[in-house]
């Protein structure tokens, strides 16, 4: 298997695909909305950055990793 992550291949059960459902489109919402002050200046990563771990946390952000981790365990042990 190549060593780029394989996002096409992954594959989800029905538990982790509610967990995305649920989670994945606020995160990512947040995320590019952040990246998008962080890098304009609007926030600073300084003074701001420790919230924003906070607040992905508080959004779930470690699930969705822990989904993505579990389907990739999957994936890498075909």
């Amino acid at each position: 298997k190549d060593h780029l992550f394989p996002i096409d291949y992954m594959k989800f059960n029905d538990n982790e695909q509610y967990v995305l459902d649920n989670k994945l489109a606020d995160i990512t919402t947040y995320y590019e909305k952040m990246a998008g002050q962080f890098g304009t200046g609007v926030a600073y990563i300084d003074t701001g950055w420790d919230e924003y771990c906070k607040i992905l946390e508080q959004m779930g952000i470690n699930n969705i990793i822990e989904v993505y981790q579990a389907s990739y365990d999957r994936w890498i042990s075909d």
